[in-house]
């Protein structure tokens, strides 16, 4: 099976994940590639704290998704998310074969990009798109080969690395 994919190096409406979300979904039904893949914390905009953002950030979340249950495409969409243990800088894999979620495990602590305020994530992570397999990261994460190496192990065909770096 062939798959399009979109890049969409886009930036965001910084604090207004509705706005956000509205952009990812006009993509969706606009666009006539299958994946679309969104920077990192696309839906709150990068150096934007989460907090107070919570029900926002999830409704968000949930009008991507099911604009890509309804256009039958996926999006790959940078978002903070707010675990058990706190806020974790998240990549939210949104698929009709049902969504998968990964939390960046390496956080930048260094410069312009220390992400203070956030726990690191646990675990790699795949999800799916009509069968293909996608392991996940996100951006500082790439200097660590193992993430993206035990997505391979695990049969990853594609391996989607998002960044606010342009």
């Amino acid at each position: 099976m062939q798959v399009d994919i979109a890049l969409c190096q886009i930036r965001p409406m910084a604090g207004s994940p509705e706005m956000n979300a509205e952009t990812v979904a006009n993509m969706l039904v606009s666009r006539d590639e299958d994946v679309l893949i969104f920077p990192e914390s696309f839906l709150t905009g990068y150096g934007v704290s989460p907090d107070g953002l919570e029900e926002r950030i999830s409704s968000a979340l949930t009008t991507i998704s099911d604009t890509c249950r309804k256009y039958d495409k996926a999006a790959a969409v940078g978002t903070p998310m707010l675990g058990p243990e706190g806020w974790t800088n998240s990549l939210a894999f949104l698929s009709p074969d049902g969504d998968s979620y990964y939390d960046k495990i390496h956080l930048a602590r260094f410069g312009v990009y220390t992400e203070n305020g956030y726990v690191a994530g646990r675990k790699p992570s795949m999800g799916s798109y009509h069968g293909i397999r996608f392991g996940f990261s996100i951006c500082y994460d790439i200097y660590f080969p193992e993430i993206l190496h035990g997505c391979s192990l695990r049969r990853a065909d594609v391996n989607i690395c998002i960044s606010a770096a342009a």
